[in-house]
C-alpha cells in the first residue's frame, strides 16, 4: 500500500554532494515526531529541516511499492504529518503561529468542557464500515483480555477510542464515547486481574505525533461508566499517557508513563506522585529529543521496575535504561545495557528474574539481550532483517517470541529470538485470513507447555487493519474485527443522486470503500483521499491516491475495480481536491494550478491548465490548491485557495476567475489580512443559484476565542467579506457544504463533529448530538434521500436526515412587501397577499394556498416541497407565481402535495412506520430490488401503520402504497 512514487529534480550543482552522500551511510532525517516536542518547536521549520533532508538524501523510488508507513522516519508518514498539521498549528500572532501547542491546548480545553451533549437537530447513523472479510478495517493500537472470561475483549485506537466485545471479537461497541473528547485515543489498558470490572485507560491522541491526552481514567464496571483519576492533565500539559502497569501483588498501587515522566499511585489512582522525570538524566540543552519508550514491573519481584529511554538520533548518548525499586521509589541502579539508540523490551513469568530488550546496533545489527536481576547481561544475534518494533515472550516459555514489524509484518522465534520464521504476509491472505502489513500491539494470553515451540499459544495482534487472532501459535489466524468497529479513517467522500445507495470513500491504510445498497468492498490502492461520482455516467468514479506520483484513479463499474488514469503534471497536496460540474460534467482537479479534464471517461483522458500562478502571481511551484469550487451555475466561476498562507505571506494565495481560467484575480488579499494573516482556507462552498455567493472555511486556532475568525462569508465574488462564525468552537474548520433548496442552509465539519447554520439563524448549532466526537474530514448531501453523509477521521461514514426547520406547520396572512423565506417541516397555509420582495415557502409535505392568497407582478414567490427527512426527491411539485390576475388564486384553494411516500425511520432494522395522508382503504406491499413481492398488509384503514420485517435479508426495498388509482413509492434500507 502507499506506493506514492515521489520524484525529485536535484540541480546541477547539488550533484556532487549526493554523489559523496552515496558513498557514506545515510544518516536517518531530522525526527519530525520528536522535535514537534521541543519547547516553542514550529510547524514551519521542521518542515524546512525535512525537506531540505529529503532534498540531498531523496527516499527510495520503490519506497511506497511496499508498506512503510510502520517507519516512524519514512517519507510516507512525513507526508501525513504534514498534511494533518499544515492546516491545526496556524494562530493570528507571530509569536504563537505555527506552535503544535495551539491544537493540544484547543483540545483540551473542549475535553474540560464536551460540546454537543444535549440532543440536537441531527439524528446520525453508522453506515461503515462495520464488517468487512479481509482485515482492512483500521488501525488498533492494543488488544486485551478479560482475566476472567475469555469472552471479553478490549481493544484500543490511535483516535478513535476504547472498543469492547462480549463474543470474543463477533461484535464490538466503543465504550468511551460517552466522554465525547475529540480524537480520542487510547494508548493502554491495565485490568486488575482479581477484580476485571476494574479497568484503567490511558488517553491519547497519538496521531501524526500528536501528544495530548485527558489523563488516566477508570472504570469499576467494565467500562459501562467512567470517572477521571487523580492524574488530569490541564490544557496547557500537552501530555499523552504512553503506559500503565498495576502491581501483580497490590491493586492499588498502578504506574503512568508518559513520554517525559513516570507516575505512581498506591490509592488506586486517586493521587499520582510523580516519581521519575527523564529530563534529570539528560542534558538540558539536549531535551527532549529523547522520550521514555517502555516500562516493566520484574514479575519475580514487583519491587522492582524497569525503565528504558530512546534518543532516536543517536546524538544524546543513546538509549538509556534504569532499574528502580518500589520501596520509596529511588533510581538504586542505571543499567549499561548494549549501545544503541531504542530498546524494545519485554519480560515473562517464564524467567521471573529477568527482562529483555530487543534493539540495533551501530551496524543496524538485531540482537535480543537479557539482563538477570542482580546479575549480567546476556545476549543473542537475530537476522538483521527481523527488526521489530514491538516484542512478547511466552508467559509459560522463554524460547518463544514474536517480532512485529511496524512496517510490516509478524516473526515467530522458538529458539529465543534466533530463526525467526514467517507468521503473516504483508496484505494478503496467509494461514487462514487476510492479513494487514503494520503490526501495533502483540498480546499472548495463554502460553504453550515448554517444548512444544508455543504450538499452542493464544495471541492477538493489532494492526493498520484491525485486529487478529490465535490459538495456535500463529500458525493459523482469525479476523476478529467482527462487527461494528467503525474505525476507518477517510479522508474523502463522494456520492452522487443517481444511485443514492452506491457511494465511496477513500481512507488511509486501507484504500477505497464503495458501499452499495448496505454492502462494502475495498480496493487497494493505497492511502485513498477525494473523490467524484461521475453526473452522467454515474458507474464511473475517479479518486484521488498515492501509490504513485500524485495517482488519479478510474472505475468504470461503480467501484469494483479501479485503474490508474492519466493525471496533471506538478506537486499537489497528499489530499488534493477533484470535483465534477453538474453543467459541463468536466472533472476538475487542484494541484499547483488548476486543471481540467473534458473527457474523464476516455481511453486517454487529457488534462489542461487554467491557470497560470507562479507567471501570473509569482506563486512558488511547491505551494499547491487546497481549497478548489467551480460555482455549481456557471462552470466559468472557479475558486482556488493554496496550502502555505504565512509562509510566503506576500504573494497572494486565494484566486478566482470569472471566465473560465482566462483571468484570474487575487481575492486573498480582502480576507486573509489583520488578524487572519497567517490562516489557510480549507475549504470552499459556493451557492447553487448564484456564483458570486461563497463561504470558506478556516484553519488554525484562532486568539480571539471561539466564535470569530472560522467562516467566511462573501457576497460579491470575495470582494468583500463577513465574519460568519458565531457559535463555532475555537478548532480547525475541514469542510463546508450547501443545502440546495434551503435558506442557506449549512453544514460545516470540525475537528469535533459537524455545526449547521441557515439564514434565520443568527450563530452556528450542533449537529452533532448522535456523532461521536471525532475529525469529520467531508460532507456530501444525497438530494435523492434528503441526508447528509459525513466522513470522518477515525469512525466511518455517517449519515444523518437534514436538517428540520423548527416549525412543523405555519399559516401565513396580511399584507407583505419584504422577502422572506419560510419553511416548515410539514404545512404552510397562506392567506398573504404579497406585494413585493422574493417570498419563498418551503415545506416537508404541502403548501395550501387559499382564498384570499395572491402575488403581484412587483414580487417573486416561489412554493415547493423539500422534506428534511423523507426519502425522495427533494424538488418536486414545484410551482412559481408571479402574478395572480386572471387566475383564480384568490377564489380557490391551490394545494402543492409531496406526492412521496413517508416512511420512517430509514435505514432501519426491519420494522418502520408507512404514514399516509388519509385513512383511506390502502394496500401495502414490499418488494426486494428483484421485483419479488415479500411481503403485503391488505386493505389497511389508518394513515399510520408499522410494518414488521423482522428477520428479512438487510438490503434495498421498495415500499408501495395503492389506494384505488393512485400509487406512491418509495425505497426503504433495511440492515
Amino acid at each position: 500500500m502507499k506506493k506514492l512514487i515521489i520524484y525529485y529534480l536535484v540541480s546541477f550543482f547539488c550533484l556532487p554532494l549526493l554523489l559523496s552522500a552515496q558513498k557514506k551511510k545515510t544518516p536517518p532525517p531530522p525526527d519530525w515526531n520528536t522535535l514537534m516536542q521541543q519547547p516553542n518547536a514550529k510547524y514551519d521549520t521542521i518542515k524546512a529541516q525535512v525537506l531540505d533532508y529529503f532534498k540531498v538524501y531523496p527516499p527510495p523510488k520503490n519506497e511506497f511499492d511496499k508498506e512503510t508507513e510502520g517507519n516512524p522516519l519514512s517519507f510516507t508518514n512525513f507526508h501525513r504529518w504534514e498534511n494533518f498539521w499544515s492546516t491545526r498549528v496556524a494562530y493570528n500572532n507571530s509569536e504563537k503561529n505555527g506552535l503544535f501547542t495551539n491544537l493540544t491546548e484547543a483540545y483540551s480545553s473542549l475535553a474540560q468542557n464536551p460540546m454537543c451533549i444535549s440532543s440536537d437537530l441531527s439524528a446520525w447513523q453508522l453506515l461503515g464500515p462495520t464488517a468487512m472479510t479481509n482485515q482492512n478495517m483500521g488501525l488498533v493500537t492494543l488488544v486485551k483480555q478479560d482475566p476472567a472470561n475469555a469472552s471479553i475483549l478490549y481493544a484500543g485506537t490511535e483516535n478513535a477510542g476504547l472498543w469492547k466485545s462480549f463474543d470474543g471479537g463477533v461484535n464490538w461497541t466503543c465504550i468511551t464515547d460517552v466522554l465525547r473528547y475529540p480524537g480520542m485515543g487510547v494508548s493502554d489498558v491495565a485490568i486488575v486481574q482479581n477484580s476485571p470490572n476494574i479497568i484503567y485507560i490511558g488517553t491519547a491522541l497519538n496521531y501524526q505525533g500528536t501528544q495530548f491526552g485527558a489523563g488516566v481514567f477508570k472504570s469499576a464496571d467494565g467500562g459501562a461508566t467512567w470517572a477521571q483519576t487523580g492524574l488530569a492533565f490541564i490544557p496547557t500539559d500537552g501530555t499523552a499517557i504512553r503506559l500503565i502497569r498495576i502491581d501483580p501483588t497490590n491493586s492499588n498501587i498502578v504506574y503512568a508513563m508518559t513520554y517525559q515522566k513516570l507516575y505512581q499511585s498506591t490509592d488506586g489512582g486517586t493521587t499520582w506522585p510523580n516519581v521519575f522525570i527523564l529530563s534529570n538524566y539528560y542534558t538540558t540543552n539536549n531535551w527532549p529529543g529523547i522520550y521514555l519508550e517502555n516500562f516493566e514491573i520484574l514479575p519475580g519481584n514487583s519491587n522492582v521496575l524497569f525503565l528504558t529511554s530512546t534518543d532516536p538520533g543517536g546524538t544524546n548518548g543513546g538509549g538509556k535504561m534504569w532499574q528502580l525499586s518500589n520501596s520509596g521509589l529511588t533510581l538504586s541502579n542505571t543499567l549499561s545495557p548494549p549501545s544503541s539508540s531504542s530498546f524494545k523490551m519485554a519480560v515473562t513469568p517464564a524467567t521471573p528474574n529477568r527482562v529483555y530488550i530487543l534493539y540495533a546496533n551501530s551496524s543496524s545489527n538485531f540482537y535480543i539481550s537479557y539482563y538477570t536481576y542482580g546479575g549480567t547481561w546476556s545476549s543473542l544475534p537475530v537476522n538483521t532483517q527481523y527488526g521489530a518494533s514491538v516484542f512478547a515472550i511466552s508467559p509459560t516459555d522463554e524460547n518463544v517470541m514474536y517480532l512485529g514489524q511496524g512496517q510490516g509484518v509478524l516473526y515467530k522465534s522458538t529458539t529465543g529470538g534466533s530463526s525467526p520464521s514467517l507468521l503473516t504476509v504483508y496484505n494478503g491472505f496467509y494461514s487462514g485470513a487476510w492479513t494487514h502489513a503494520d503490526i501495533r500491539a502483540i498480546t499472548i494470553v495463554n502460553g504453550s507447555t515448554v517444548g512444544t515451540g508455543g504450538a499452542n499459544d493464544k495471541l492477538f495482534v493489532g494492526d493498520d487493519g484491525g485486529i487478529l487472532g490465535s490459538v495456535n501459535g500463529g500458525n493459523f489466524w482469525s479476523n476478529l474485527n467482527g462487527t461494528g468497529l467503525a474505525i476507518t479513517k477517510f479522508y474523502g467522500l463522494a456520492n452522487s443522486d443517481a444511485t443514492p445507495d452506491i457511494f465511496f470513500g477513500g481512507a488511509q491504510d486501507n484504500g477505497a470503500y464503495t458501499y452499495t445498497n448496505g454492502n462494502w468492498i475495498e480496493n487497494n490502492v493505497g492511502d485513498a483521499y477525494d473523490g467524484e461520482i461521475d453526473k452522467v455516467r454515474p458507474n464511473y468514479m475517479y479518486i484521488t491516491a498515492n501509490p504513485g506520483a500524485n495517482c488519479i484513479y478510474r472505475s468504470a463499474n461503480s467501484g469494483v475495480s479501479w485503474f490508474i488514469m492519466n493525471q496533471p503534471p506538478g506537486s499537489s497536496l497528499l489530499t488534493r481536491p477533484i470535483q465534477m460540474n453538474p453543467i459541463d460534467n468536466k472533472l476538475y482537479t487542484g494541484y499547483h494550478d488548476v486543471f481540467e479534464c473534458a473527457n474523464p471517461r476516455s481511453g486517454n483522458p487529457a488534462w489542461a491548465a487554467l491557470s497560470n500562478f507562479t507567471a501570473n502571481f509569482q506563486c512558488p511551484a511547491n505551494q499547491v490548491i487546497r481549497g478548489l469550487a467551480v460555482a455549481p451555475s456557471d462552470p466559468n466561476v472557479i475558486y482556488a485557495s493554496l496550502d502555505q498562507v504565512g509562509v510566503y505571506a506576500t504573494y497572494p494565495l486565494f484566486y478566482r476567475t470569472l471566465d473560465h481560467g482566462a483571468n484570474w484575480t487575487n481575492i486573498g488579499g480582502s480576507i486573509l489580512t489583520g488578524t487572519l494573516y497567517w490562516f489557510k482556507i480549507t475549504d470552499i462552498v459556493v451557492d447553487p443559484y448564484n456564483p458570486l455567493r461563497l463561504w470558506v472555511t478556516i484553519d488554525g486556532i484562532n486568539g480571539g476565542g471561539p466564535g470569530t475568525g472560522k467562516i467566511y462569508y462573501s457576497g460579491d465574488g470575495g470582494v468583500t467579506w463577513l465574519d460568519y462564525s458565531a457559535g463555532l468552537p475555537n478548532i480547525p474548520m475541514n469542510t463546508i457544504v450547501y443545502e440546495k433548496g434551503s435558506n442557506d442552509g449549512l453544514y460545516v465539519g470540525t475537528d469535533a463533529g459537524v455545526y449547521y447554520r441557515n439564514g434565520n439563524m443568527s450563530q452556528w448549532v450542533c449537529f452533532s448530538y448522535s456523532l461521536p466526537t471525532c475529525i469529520v474530514s467531508d460532507l456530501e448531501i444525497n438530494y435523492a434521500k434528503n441526508t447528509i453523509r459525513a466522513a470522518t477521521h477515525g469512525r466511518g461514514i455517517w449519515e444523518s436526515h437534514l436538517a428540520c426547520p423548527s416549525n412543523i406547520d405555519l399559516t401565513l396572512s396580511g399584507l407583505t412587501s419584504s422577502s422572506a423565506f419560510n419553511e416548515v417541516q410539514h404545512t404552510i397555509y397562506s392567506t398573504q397577499i404579497i406585494t413585493g420582495g422574493t417570498v419563498i415557502y418551503r415545506a416537508g409535505h404541502s403548501v395550501e394556498l387559499n382564498p384570499g392568497f395572491s402575488a403581484s407582478t412587483n414580487s417573486y414567490f416561489k412554493a415547493y416541497i423539500h422534506p428534511c427527512d423523507a426519502i425522495g426527491n427533494s424538488f418536486r411539485s414545484v410551482k412559481s407565481f408571479y402574478s395572480a390576475e386572471n387566475k383564480n388564486e384568490a377564489t380557490e384553494s391551490i394545494v402543492i402535495k409531496n406526492d412521496i411516500l413517508k416512511v420512517y425511520p430509514n435505514p432501519n432494522e426491519g420494522q418502520f412506520t408507512v404514514e399516509l395522508d388519509d385513512n383511506k382503504n390502502t394496500n401495502i406491499l414490499i418488494f426486494n430490488t428483484y421485483g419479488t413481492l415479500v411481503k403485503k398488509y391488505l386493505n389497511v384503514h389508518s394513515n399510520k401503520f408499522v410494518v414488521n420485517l423482522t428477520g428479512i435479508s438487510k438490503g434495498l426495498y421498495i415500499v408501495k402504497a395503492i389506494q384505488g388509482m393512485n400509487v406512491k413509492t418509495t425505497k426503504i434500507i433495511c440492515r
